[in-house]
């Protein structure tokens, strides 16, 4: 947390890196940008709380419905008087400010970038980071591997991201994608089993685990069904 001592006035950040953005953007059970900002304000409130900080009022630009989203921070946080809306920046002095932190240390991030590929040669002009924007959408273009796709700054499920890949980058065919689903699901059964065998698995009831555990029965793996 940073204080001035000339005013009363102090601040935190939450960095969200672009890995964590891809992750949990395109994971099985994805997670939306939305839940990802809301996730990161409540982090930051939690964090000053256990400072011991006298938080008595809370302003926030909203993302998403700003009603909604006023309301599960009422929830986590009761007794606070909450403020969630649109253009907050424009409405409220201490959002102006939140907002000018946050692009300030974005932009000192980006300018003292280090790529975590190692020696990689790409350009650190990466631009305003928008699709309106040439400089970005020619950094997209110049270092996009018809491979590996980006390196790790650039937020994978972003669709400007996702466009420049579908149009450069090689196809991956899946031997499944050609499968029936029938076909799949027995695929995956007998190959399942054939693992089990090969390692001396067997299936059992969860009465057979007791039994064994109860005679002190040398148990190396136990398959519950499910």
């Amino acid at each position: 947390m940073k204080t001035d001592s000339s005013i009363p006035l102090g601040w935190m950040t939450e960095i969200l890196e672009p890995e964590e953005l891809s992750a949990k953007m395109q994971r099985f059970n994805q997670v939306n940008l939305n839940t990802i900002s809301h996730n990161a304000a409540i982090n930051l409130i939690r964090r000053a709380l256990h400072l011991g900080i006298n938080v008595q009022e809370i302003y926030v630009d909203t993302v998403g419905v700003a009603s909604k989203y006023q309301a599960k921070l009422e929830g986590l946080f009761p007794g606070i008087a909450i403020t969630v809306s649109k253009k907050a920046d424009s409405l409220f002095p201490v959002v102006s400010a939140a907002s000018i932190v946050a692009k300030v240390v974005r932009d000192y991030r980006l300018k003292h970038w280090e790529f975590k590929e190692g020696e990689i040669k790409a350009s650190t002009q990466f631009g305003s980071g928008y699709p309106g924007d040439p400089t970005t959408i020619t950094w997209l273009q110049n270092n996009s591997d018809q491979v590996f796709g980006f390196p790790s700054i650039i937020r994978f499920s972003w669709k400007t991201t996702k466009e420049i890949i579908n149009k450069t980058c090689v196809d991956v065919i899946w031997d499944e994608d050609d499968m029936e689903e029938s076909e799949l699901r027995t695929s995956d059964r007998r190959d399942r089993y054939k693992f089990f065998a090969e390692n001396n698995m067997e299936l059992v009831t969860e009465e057979s685990f007791q039994w064994a555990a109860s005679n002190d029965d040398e148990v190396e793996c136990i398959v519950l069904p499910y």
